[in-house]
């Protein structure tokens, strides 16, 4: 979501006084009010929860011509909240305002990746956020930077510094830290002022202290950065679809369960991002209370998670999404959003199942929406330096996975009933911390 300091420029342009009729709720009445002062009453009805009252408002403001307004709604609209949920339109009012309005460019790169409303487009969304890039959006050169990553070859470190190096130099702080971790990965010293790794402490950065301490470490000179990459060759190099960009197949671990694992697949400074990019979103694991309905923290899981929807992912997120469910041999469209959990020392996930369970009303839900969690394919963010391995306990199987290895398993046998040998867990953390993305593979699509 814009923060204050994103609205200001916008907000204050917007203040001629509109008169009209106002249908609020089934209260119709006449105000003058600015479109500022109709966003603001719909920002207040969104945090008393008053969802459909605040989607009218923002409606309002929009048609007055408030950008961030139209903004909220677009979102509004792409999760269904206070109403129907109508990705087409989400698309056409980021695609109206991401000229003038930052925070919609990504959202309408990933509508575009996706398919919101015409047919999914990888292309065209790698097209638009090199655009962005061009002229000079911080967001669009770190997310490339880390596309770039994601597509491994010989030549992508260098393009992802030389990217990574314009953002910072605009002033993009996510930049710094992965500047670090490539030069600390080639043992150069690259260290940037306190002051920005404070910023980054405050903004959660996960692994902020870590890739210090080890940046630090290093007395070697920094390479300089070369020049930014050839635009057209950097299309070319991320234009196919990124379900091709690992190969297949991993390494057999447990038959029983088809499970997998990939070494190293993901880049340690795109690891870093997720869990970085996660980290403001994470809260406490719930569950509904079977008889009051009331949210309960979760009996198994002792972790924080954060699930990423859509509207907020950026194309490497989406990217990540389209590998794993690759993984798993897959098609893309089938996985749920990515979920990251974050595992301090104590925090556990006890032995359970991700298939859904027959004869529940959630589950029976869940099931006739988009059938069964046929797989889960996991990445390894951060290891904790002891404990926190995922184990299958009626396999006698653990993975430990490090930064950047990748697991999928199947939870249904062949048939397609539900296989108890799926069984796992996340073994306690007993010393660091662990982070992991998580993504659930359903039998039909999940997008439609």
């Amino acid at each position: 979501m814009p923060l204050a300091s994103e609205r200001q420029p916008y907000e204050t342009r917007h203040t001629a006084i509109n008169r009209r009729n106002y249908s609020i709720s089934g209260h119709t009445s006449i105000m003058a009010e600015t479109a500022l002062e109709l966003f603001q009453r719909a920002e207040q009805l969104n945090t008393d929860g008053n969802l459909e009252a605040a989607r009218e408002l923002l409606a309002q403001s929009s048609d007055l011509g408030h950008v961030p307004a139209t903004y909220r709604l677009a979102i509004s609209e792409a999760a269904g909240l206070g109403g129907a949920r109508d990705r087409a339109s989400a698309q056409r009012r980021f695609a109206a305002i991401e000229d003038a309005y930052p925070p919609a460019r990504m959202a309408h790169c990933v509508s575009l990746a996706a398919g919101w409303s015409e047919a999914e487009n990888w292309t065209a969304a790698i097209d638009l956020e090199i655009r962005h890039a061009k002229n000079g959006d911080p967001a669009a050169l770190i997310d490339l930077a880390m596309l770039r990553l994601l597509r491994n070859d010989a030549e992508s470190e260098g393009d992802a510094q030389a990217l990574f190096a314009s953002a910072l130099s605009k002033g993009a702080s996510f930049a710094a830290p992965a500047l670090m971790r490539l030069h600390a990965l080639r043992d150069e010293r690259f260290v940037v002022p306190d002051q920005m790794l404070k910023a980054l402490e405050r903004a959660h950065y996960l692994p902020i202290g870590e890739i210090e301490i080890q940046a630090k470490s290093k007395s070697g000179p920094p390479s300089r950065p070369g020049a930014l990459p050839n635009w057209s060759d950097l299309g070319s190099r991320l234009s196919a679809s990124p379900e091709t960009w690992i190969e297949q197949p991993g390494q057999m671990l447990a038959q029983d369960v088809a499970a997998q694992s990939w070494s190293q697949s993901v880049h340690p400074c795109v690891c870093d991002f997720v869990a970085a990019y996660a980290a403001p979103m994470l809260a406490p694991a719930e569950i509904q209370d079977a008889v009051t309905g009331a949210p309960i923290l979760h009996p198994v899981r002792k972790a924080l998670h954060a699930r990423i929807a859509s509207y907020r992912q950026t194309l490497t997120i989406h990217a990540i999404e389209r590998i794993m469910t690759a993984c798993a041999g897959l098609p893309w469209r089938h996985g749920e959003r990515l979920t990251v959990l974050f595992y301090k020392v104590g925090d556990r996930y006890a032995p359970h199942a991700d298939y859904f369970a027959e004869g529940t009303e959630e589950d029976t839900y869940h099931m006739e929406q988009s059938g069964q969690r046929v797989a889960t394919t996991l990445l390894s963010l951060h290891a904790a330096k002891q404990g926190g391995a995922t184990h299958f306990p009626h396999l006698d199987t653990s993975w430990n996975g490090t930064s950047g290895d990748l697991m999928t398993f199947r939870n249904l046998r062949e048939d397609g009933a539900p296989n108890p040998v799926s069984l796992h867990e996340g073994q306690v953390v007993k010393e660091g911390w662990k982070t992991l993305a998580s993504l659930w593979i359903r039998e039909r699509d999940y997008w439609g």
